[in-house]
């Protein structure tokens, strides 16, 4: 006996199968998707590999997207200056340049809008670029390791956390780091360690000797045996076995 079928069961049947073939696609598709979760303290540079990996796998950013970095590099540059004023204030230190005592007034007095066609003032500019050119900003930088810098300064190994000043931030990737790798939501997950910001790690060491923060590290300021160091600090809090691979 033939098999009959109503136009709504036949209507059924064509979109079961199409859900079917979509499951199927999917996945076929996720199988071949790798996921990653990017994790690490504040400013560790986990926004830098992300912007990376747009520039590399998808043809980077357009001129619109670009433009909308622009206040974000602006009020960091305010902030990075205000910061360099207000250290100076901080340890005592007189500006050698005397227009840079006025310039340090404005700086601090000065704010980014958020204005999407806001443009720094040329005044500011000359300010900023004054003050960065003052005999006195190595002698800062120099005391960096009590107070705040962003991400753009120099290695963390010295540095307190912004939201805990009392906070080694060293310490407080170590202590992230061991709470991942050790968590039983990533038992079956391999591990890539970014040891990034290796350029500044190596300007900084001969100034700031790494025992000083680590007593038993022993190497002195050979590079290579401080980045060993370091790899050896995070992979001994490996409790669980998992796959390791630095970068």
């Amino acid at each position: 006996m033939g098999l009959c079928l109503s136009a709504e069961e036949k209507e059924s049947r064509l979109r079961s199968y199409q859900i079917d073939k979509e499951i199927e696609e999917d996945s076929r598709r996720f199988k071949k998707e790798c996921k990653i979760l990017l994790l690490g303290s504040g400013e560790s540079g986990k926004s830098t590999i992300v912007k990376q990996m747009k520039i590399i796998h998808q043809n980077g950013y357009t001129r619109e997207e670009l433009a909308q970095y622009r206040l974000t590099v602006y009020k960091n540059l305010i902030e990075s200056a205000h910061s360099l004023v207000n250290a100076a204030k901080k340890f005592q230190l007189e500006f050698r340049m005397p227009e840079n005592k006025v310039f340090a007034d404005k700086i601090l007095d000065y704010n980014t809008e958020s204005d999407p066609a806001f443009q720094l003032s040329e005044e500011i500019v000359d300010a900023i670029d004054s003050i960065w050119h003052d005999p006195i900003i190595p002698e800062i930088l120099n005391n960096q390791t009590h107070f705040y810098m962003m991400d753009s300064a120099p290695y963390e190994y010295d540095q307190k956390l912004l939201e805990e000043s009392n906070q080694n931030r060293m310490e407080e990737s170590l202590v992230l780091f061991e709470s991942v790798i050790n968590s039983r939501w990533f038992l079956r997950t391999s591990i890539i360690l970014f040891l990034n910001k290796i350029d500044l790690f190596r300007q900084k060491l001969p100034r700031v000797p790494l025992e000083n923060f680590f007593p038993e590290y022993s190497g002195g300021p050979d590079i290579n045996k401080a980045t060993k160091y370091i790899l050896w600090r995070f992979t001994q809090t490996n409790r669980a076995r998992l796959n390791i691979y630095p970068q």
